[in-house]
């Protein structure tokens, strides 16, 4: 059994219940009439697929905090046998901008570490 809506005056009536339950029928039926999914387990994926694109969406940062976060980690390395000052450098200006800021960094190698 399955709950179609409640009827409401010159909105939902007669007409509109033969029409979802249709739409219903014809989602869930093949050709010969045989039900191959059940529509309530339909419904209950929806709603589960909203509630999922809710969290992801919630769980985004902003290029604010991506690039708070690589800085705040030390610049971790990447693949490839480049010097780590030189990397660091590359990042900085493709993070911030090629702009006057970046003229007050310095880059340098210690320890393996880039600073």
């Amino acid at each position: 059994m399955m709950t179609i809506g409640e009827f409401v005056l010159d909105k939902f009536g007669c007409r509109e219940c033969e029409n979802k339950v249709y739409g219903i029928a014809r989602e869930h039926q093949n050709e010969k009439g045989i039900w191959v999914k059940d529509p309530q387990l339909t419904i209950r994926d929806k709603e589960t697929k909203i509630v999922k694109a809710v969290i992801v969406e919630s769980q985004k940062l902003t290029i604010n905090q991506v690039i708070e976060r690589y800085v705040a980690a030390g610049f971790p390395r990447k693949k490839g046998k480049t010097k780590r000052g030189s990397s660091i450098k590359r990042d900085c200006l493709n993070l911030l901008g090629h702009n006057w800021r970046t003229k007050h960094l310095i880059f340098d190698d210690i320890n393996g570490k880039g600073s």
